[in-house]
């Protein structure tokens, strides 16, 4: 009887512990998946337990401890048909954590409903041609999706020139080839970096969408062309040629990879770029003041000075003509209650690119100054260039409502401030503001996290300036916030996160997200819940 007692008691005070079970399946099909590995992952990111799938798609992980966990799928390191996905998710996931922890567990649970449906895994297959149509093999073949982030890694052709690039989730992707001697000059034959189908820049690269199926035939003809060079001279403020000057020469378009840009410390006013692969370019020169790696800086007041260059068709010569940076005194003026001055010093006036100029921007070309208790504020350095006006450190609830420059309204758009001394900025904030929440929905009506949310002016002609973004930020009942906008007409979408990042890179993808976007007129005061269903962005 003792004995019996000591046992009972050494069952009763051992931890009890649960356990989870489910089915592994195809997503598509519903046929049951073998050999899959499953992971749980508790709260504290340590894997607690794992097994592999029976013949049936089943499985069962024992002895867990109370507590919350995630429970991931995946192939071993030797197979990529399927693609790793966490329970409780929409669809695929890469992340080493889930966006959750969808399961919680209590002492001597089991759960058997823990089920995960699992996204076949996508290639995209291909020939990679030299410029006159033959089959070229060692050539570096890469995917990256319609953001910009490359996927995976490099394949290389084979001997016939046939590359598969494989384990790739649904989406859009750009595929470009890379000859061995770099993006810039090409190799020794002139052959240049290119994507397909026979794009030398990104941007005029054709999108290949995998939806359910493999895509092939993305075959890519490597570009052979003449380089281009630019050739110069710097005038100072004299009207001279400026003695000492650094120029850069820095490309306007997307071609990341394809164009590259080129640095040279000036020992005088001329100057010379050759290497440049055809397509829009800025050339930025600066003399006196401090030069950033100069062990023997220049005296005299910084000048500063940029032409826009097009070497699409043929090599140039430019006169690049530097200016001194003007002192613009300005002030901030209040729609809405006054606020504080307490507040004020944190307020920052700041100017920054057009969007063409984006790309060639510099932050020491950044002109930005605080503004004082009296609400005035003085920008120096403001050099000969078109620039957006902008105040940060708003405090919440307050937005920049207005921008004048003298007698004109430059809210949205790029001026050359230095082009009229003289006249004064005024801004204007205020308190008058909209703050909704969202709901993102799929096409089931469920909610879903793996979005971002977009909200544009209705306005094209607000565009200009960089367009407002927001993340929806983790939900609440009554929905996600969405941040704070000027009363009027915008347009909303909700879009996956990876076409979020496509319009975020590439601004001239606004157009397509107001093709598939909500109008909403909003009032100040406005904080209703927007519902959005999430939209896939049109390919080109």
């Amino acid at each position: 009887m003792l004995l019996l007692a000591l046992f009972g008691w050494l069952l009763a005070t051992q931890p009890q512990t649960a356990s989870i079970a489910g089915r592994v399946t195809d997503r598509a099909t519903g046929q049951p998946i073998p050999r899959m590995f499953v992971a749980a992952l508790g709260s504290d990111r340590k894997r607690a337990g794992e097994t592999l799938t029976d013949a049936d798609g089943r499985y069962e992980i024992a002895g867990l401890r109370p507590g919350a966990y995630g429970v991931n799928v995946l192939h071993d390191e030797h197979r990529s048909t399927y693609l790793p996905q966490w329970f409780g998710e929409d669809g695929p996931s890469t992340f080493g954590v889930p966006r959750r922890f969808a399961i919680t567990l209590s002492a001597g649970d089991r759960r058997t409903d823990v089920d995960v449906a699992l996204t076949r895994a996508l290639a995209i297959e291909g020939v990679v041609l030299d410029p006159e149509g033959d089959p070229i093999g060692e050539v570096e073949v890469q995917a990256t999706s319609a953001a910009g982030a490359v996927v995976g890694r490099p394949v290389y052709t084979d001997d016939r020139g046939a590359y598969r690039l494989y384990g790739l989730t649904p989406g859009r992707y750009r595929v470009c080839a890379r000859p061995s001697s770099g993006p810039t000059v090409g190799d020794a034959t002139g052959r240049l970096r290119t994507c397909h189908p026979a794009a030398i820049a990104d941007a005029d690269a054709s999108e290949v969408t995998l939806m359910s199926q493999d895509a092939s035939g993305i075959d890519v003809r490597l570009q052979r062309t003449a380089t281009r060079s630019i050739s110069g001279t710097i005038i100072d403020t004299s009207g001279a040629p400026a003695n000492r000057a650094t120029v850069h020469v820095l490309p306007v378009d997307d071609t990341t990879g394809a164009g590259g840009s080129s640095t040279q410390m000036q020992k005088g006013p001329a100057f010379t770029m050759r290497g440049l692969t055809p397509g829009r370019y800025v050339v930025v020169a600066s003399a006196g003041g401090l030069m950033p790696g100069d062990n023997d800086p220049p005296s005299g007041v910084r000048e500063y000075g940029y032409v826009p260059v097009d070497l699409t068709v043929a090599d140039a010569t430019v006169a690049v003509t530097l200016s001194r940076g003007i002192t613009i005194a300005g002030t901030v003026t209040f729609d809405g209650n006054a606020l504080a001055k307490t507040g004020l010093p944190r307020l920052t006036v700041q100017t920054g690119p057009s969007q063409d100029f984006a790309r060639a921007w510099s932050m020491s070309e950044s002109a930005s100054a605080p503004v004082r208790a009296d609400s005035t504020f003085e920008l120096g350095d403001v050099f000969r260039m078109p620039l957006h006006v902008f105040l940060r450190g708003l405090p919440e609830g307050w937005l920049l409502k207005s921008v004048r420059y003298g007698d004109r309204d430059i809210t949205h758009t790029a001026t050359d401030l230095s082009a009229t001394p003289g006249a004064r900025l005024q801004l204007v904030v205020t308190d008058k503001v909209a703050s909704p929440l969202v709901k993102v929905v799929n096409e089931r009506g469920e909610e879903t996290p793996a979005s971002q949310v977009i909200a544009i002016p209705a306005d094209p002609n607000a565009w200009a300036v960089p367009f407002m973004r927001y993340p929806t930020g983790p939900s609440t009942s009554a929905g996600a916030t969405l941040g704070t906008l000027l009363p009027g007409d915008y347009l909303f979408a909700a879009l996956p996160l990876e076409d979020f990042g496509l319009v975020l890179r590439d601004p001239s993808r606004l157009p397509s997200v107001a093709a598939i976007a909500t109008k909403v007129t909003l009032e100040a005061g406005d904080k209703r819940v927007l519902t959005l269903r999430l939209v896939a962005l049109p390919g080109r």
